[in-house]
């Protein structure tokens, strides 16, 4: 990989996460809005449902087209979810928070604790979970 590669690499690896994260969002979520507002489970429960299913997609479909990790899979499998353990409970303190700030009757508490779970779960991808040892050629 030449120093021009690069960028351009972790540019291509940070689309695809946010395609994986825009598919993954919309099971999550999908699947939290029906629990939380059709179902009428509480937050906690109607959160794990969709973190749970989004966590399998997500695995999966970074690891083999977003990060192309050729790594064991206990050991990247372990490391993404220390990340997405990490990430949760981001978005855990997050929704507590904003639930206490916006009341009882609006979801925007998810969306927010949602957006933090990506963030904190990006960066803990691309350094931690998947990371590879990538050297660039000496330069003469």
């Amino acid at each position: 990989m030449s120093c021009v590669d690069a960028p351009a690499g972790f540019l291509k690896r940070a689309v695809r996460f946010g395609v994986v994260g825009v598919s993954n969002t919309a099971i999550g979520l999908g699947l939290i809005w029906v629990a939380w507002r059709w179902l009428r489970w509480p937050d906690l429960p109607a959160n794990v449902l969709g973190y749970s299913v989004g966590f399998l997609w997500s695995y999966s479909v970074n690891r083999r087209w977003t990060f192309q990790h050729r790594g064991p899979v206990p050991q990247s499998l372990t490391r993404f979810a220390l990340v997405c353990g990490f990430a949760y409970a981001v978005n855990l303190a997050v929704l507590v928070l904003a639930r206490a700030a916006l009341g009882a009757d609006t979801f925007w508490p998810h969306v927010l604790g949602m957006a933090a779970y990506t963030t904190v779960g990006f960066l803990g991808s691309q350094f931690y979970a998947f990371h590879v040892q990538r050297s660039l050629r000496s330069q003469p």
